[in-house]
């Protein structure tokens, strides 16, 4: 056996060269995401909400060049820069002491599927919350569910009434901070690719029926 193909095996084992190979030579893997959707609840908007801690505005272009150079290399900022382009996609944030520490998005219009492209048409009660980003000073503060229930509250003055997040199978701390602010787990599906051939199981029309019928 060639002795640079031991060194791989040793330093990553079996199961990860395995895995190697079938995402970067045959371009196939999946991956679960969840699907969480919320009616407005009078229960979470109800409480008292921290939004007075921070000064929270609408965020421009120019806001992110004041972000973490590591997180926001010249890929990202072009790809912000093209979702500033879109009338229905909002973002908030916070800034202080000249740094952006945080920003999240929401959209009034379309469901944009992770890691694929996609553009479904949400109805004209629903709205979406998409990416959130937190510096990584100012994690472990609560800003995650700060910043949730506002950009909720913001869908919620456009007139939705239903607000869909999709989340990562293992990301715990983010199911929790949306069922924290009301969402249920509707069902599950699948994203990924068959020979660099982009796939899903995502249906919504039936995710939705499911929701409208059990909550």
């Amino acid at each position: 056996m060639n002795k640079a193909l031991i060194k791989l095996l040793r330093t990553k084992g079996y199961k990860n060269i395995s895995r190697y190979f079938f995402v970067h030579i045959l371009h196939t893997y999946y991956v679960k995401f969840f699907y969480m959707k919320v009616k407005y609840c009078k229960d979470v908007f109800g409480k008292k909400n921290d939004f007075s801690k921070y000064h929270i505005k609408e965020l421009v272009f120019n806001d992110f060049l004041l972000g973490d150079t590591k997180e926001f290399d010249k890929r990202k900022l072009s790809i912000i820069n093209e979702k500033f382009h879109d009338p229905y996609l909002k973002c908030f944030g916070i800034i202080e002491n000249n740094t952006l520490i945080y920003s999240t998005w929401i959209n009034l219009r379309t469901l944009n599927l992770p890691m694929i492209k996609s553009k479904i048409k949400l109805d004209s009660n629903e709205g979406l919350l998409e990416d959130s980003y937190c510096h990584s000073a100012y994690r472990g503060l609560g800003l995650h569910t700060i910043m949730n229930k506002y950009r909720m509250s913001k869908l919620f003055e456009a007139n939705k009434t239903q607000i869909i997040v999709i989340v990562i199978q293992g990301n715990i701390p983010a199911v929790k901070v949306q069922e924290n602010c009301g969402f249920q787990i509707v069902g599950s599906f699948y994203l990924g690719k068959i020979f660099g051939v982009p796939i899903t199981t995502f249906n919504k029309n039936k995710l939705d029926n499911r929701f409208n019928t059990v909550y």
